[in-house]
């Protein structure tokens, strides 16, 4: 899945073509999804399977000498995953740190990155903790069940957001952040010489920072088709990228 992120930043390069006349910059909204999408689903299964073999030792009182022995081959292998997830951090840390208003369709798809190494750094220091409490004999026998949920809680709690933002703009939602600017826009359009109303109004992000939309307005008879169309499209230009306007004269 982590691979959708390298694939989609190179397919966002392409220029527009007819088939595709928005460009292919959608790709890394559509790989950021995923890659939540997979996040949010791998920490629940954890949380799941935790539970589950929590309940089955916990109960059964089962201790492992071969486990004893694992926990010193698995502690230099945890600390080499963890130096080089913390370093991949510092290397994206600049991107996660964005505010979303500022983000972009490769923005997303990068933050997802991130979420990956900070997934695997968690599950490195859950791993390094749980083989340090065995190795000091703090009698914490079953540590690792403890702390996997906390591990695979933190992984959902960090992907959770990205995952429903890249939802958002893959279902066409209009976004409530602009909610007054439309509403004070739609009033300015209804002053304009000449219309009635505004029929219908659909306006969604293609793309973090790219908001497209249509727009059905009914007309009078005699009004200036040509004037209304450019005031329409001066009045929604400072929010709205690409903006297709229809207009209906009033039976």
């Amino acid at each position: 899945v982590f691979c959708c992120s390298l694939v989609a930043m190179n397919a966002s390069r392409n220029p527009p073509t007819p088939a595709f006349s928005y460009g292919f910059e959608r790709a890394e909204i559509l790989a950021g999804f995923a890659n939540a999408a997979f996040l949010v689903f791998h920490g629940m299964t954890v949380v799941v399977h935790s539970i589950s073999w929590a309940a089955h030792h916990f109960g059964a009182g089962h201790h492992s000498e071969e486990h004893e022995s694992g926990v010193g081959a698995v502690f230099p292998v945890a600390l080499v995953m963890f130096a080089s997830n913390m370093y991949g951090l510092s290397a994206f840390r600049l991107n996660a740190q964005k505010p979303i208003a500022h983000r972009r369709g490769r923005d997303d798809n990068l933050h997802c990155v991130y979420l990956h190494l900070l997934s695997n750094a968690l599950a490195a220091s859950g791993i390094l903790f749980s083989a340090l409490m065995h190795k000091l004999r703090f009698g914490l026998q079953y540590v690792g069940g403890i702390v996997t949920p906390i591990y695979a809680c933190g992984v959902v709690y960090s992907a959770w957001p990205l995952f429903t933002r890249t939802a958002r703009i893959l279902l066409q939602t209009t976004p409530a952040s602009l909610a007054s600017t439309v509403d004070a826009s739609l009033r300015q359009c209804c002053s304009v010489a000449g219309v009635e109303r505004v029929v219908n109004t659909h306006l969604w992000f293609f793309s973090p920072g790219i908001l497209v939309g249509t727009l059905i307005v009914s007309v009078t008879r005699d009004a200036d088709h040509d004037h209304v169309l450019s005031r329409i499209k001066r009045i929604f230009a400072p929010i709205v990228s690409d903006l297709t306007v229809d207009l209906v004269k009033v039976s």
